[in-house]
């Protein structure tokens, strides 16, 4: 990798690609961190970010708008309340028994915007 970091960025075990950062604050990171982030995605194609704590829509706005714009939800009821560039996926029912969030959206992975002139080279879940 061509970014210099304290970053642990290791292979998911028996997966035929994709990468885990363990343990590390997205929302403390600095040039170099993006930096190794952006070639480990260029690498393994996926990053799992795993132990994140406490990271606020504020956080996760700031990491993923280091990658480029964002794409708002078409779906707009099904944003977090107070964060347009935030989309929920969820099959939690509220009190009325309505979704909080698009369900049954995680059950196969999918890529919305494939066939757009210029999709975004990353999507953030």
């Amino acid at each position: 990798m061509g970014a210099s970091t304290n970053l642990q960025i290791t292979p998911v075990p028996g997966a035929p690609f994709g990468a885990q950062i363990i343990s590390a604050e997205l929302r403390s990171f600095g040039d170099e961190e993006y930096a190794a982030v952006r070639d480990a995605l260029d690498q393994h194609t996926v990053v799992v970010f795993r132990d994140q704590q406490g990271l606020e829509p504020q956080d996760q706005l700031r990491f993923s708008r280091r990658f480029g714009p964002l794409l708002r939800s078409l779906l707009k009821k099904y944003t977090l309340a107070g964060f347009l560039d935030i989309g929920v996926v969820s099959n939690v029912l509220n009190e009325r028994g309505e979704p909080i969030g698009i369900p049954n959206s995680g059950r196969n992975w999918h890529y919305d915007v494939q066939f757009d002139r210029s999709p975004p080279n990353w999507t953030f879940s």
